[in-house]
């Protein structure tokens, strides 16, 4: 099983796009709390006990606590990779498509890596995959 993040993820969490994003987050760890945490849990289990259903594609996500962080992660299992998709401060009443500010356009996230495993549909731009459920 690999555990990556997306570049939204990387961004949410202050971590440079250029140093981490064509490495497994097992390789940083280190670089940040929740990568620890998405890291620890995730490996015990790919899927959380608590999800979310996205906004237009109704994909589940499943939720990650940390403190007042949360954040929302995708297990692609025909690939064997769990993804961090973004992390957001929580505030009580808001969705968690809201906590990491999908405002515009909920669908989109930012690849980690070039070249997005075949279960992640290309999304509104070149820039973006919109994750779906199969």
């Amino acid at each position: 099983m690999q555990f990556r993040l997306t570049r939204r993820a990387l961004g949410d969490l202050g971590l440079s796009i250029q140093d981490y994003a064509s490495r497994p987050a097992s390789d940083y760890t280190d670089a940040h709390d929740v990568v620890r945490v998405f890291v620890e849990r995730r490996r015990q289990s790919p899927v959380g006990q608590e999800w979310t259903n996205l906004p237009v594609t109704a994909a589940r996500a499943y939720n990650l606590h940390f403190g007042r962080l949360r954040a929302l992660t995708w297990h692609d299992e025909d690939a064997g990779v769990v993804w961090l998709l973004g992390v957001g401060w929580h505030e009580s009443g808001l969705s968690p498509a809201r906590w990491w500010g999908f405002e515009g356009d909920p669908r989109c996230v930012q690849p980690a890596i070039a070249g997005c495993w075949s279960s992640v549909s290309r999304g509104v731009s070149s820039s973006a995959i919109e994750v779906s459920e199969r």
